[in-house]
Formats: C-alpha cells, sequence, structure tokens
C-alpha cells in the first residue's frame, strides 16, 4: 500500500471517530473531516499528545504514523 492510500485510510478513520464522540450522523461533515490532511500542519515531532495522560508521538515522517 502506497502512503498516499495509508493517509486516506488514516483520515477516515479519524473522522469516523470524531463523528461518534460528537454524536454526528450526517456523511457529509463525516466526508469534510476525511478530506483534511491534518498530518500537513504537524511540524517534526516528537508531539506531545494529551490523552489518558500526556504521551509523545513518533519523532520521523508524522505522515505515515499518525495513530488513533
Amino acid at each position: 500500500m502506497d502512503r498516499e492510500a495509508e493517509l486516506e485510510i488514516v483520515r477516515r478513520a479519524y473522522a469516523k471517530r470524531i463523528m461518534f464522540v460528537a454524536g454526528v450522523h450526517d456523511r457529509r461533515v463525516e466526508a469534510a473531516f476525511a478530506s483534511v490532511a491534518r498530518e500537513r500542519f504537524l511540524g517534526r515531532g516528537p508531539w506531545p499528545i494529551l490523552r489518558w495522560g500526556p504521551r509523545v508521538g513518533p519523532d520521523t515522517q508524522p505522515q505515515s504514523r499518525l495513530h488513533l
């Protein structure tokens, strides 16, 4: 699987998760969330991830190592 295909899967999974947490059921909103390449807005890692306590993300290639 190429990098862009992997990122598309990650974006769709993220969108589904956000929709579930928010209680929103509109597929158009889900598609909008899935279409944004959020990884392009990240600087080089490591990144602090605040979820159930602070964590540190991977330090290289954020686009290929996103964890939801």
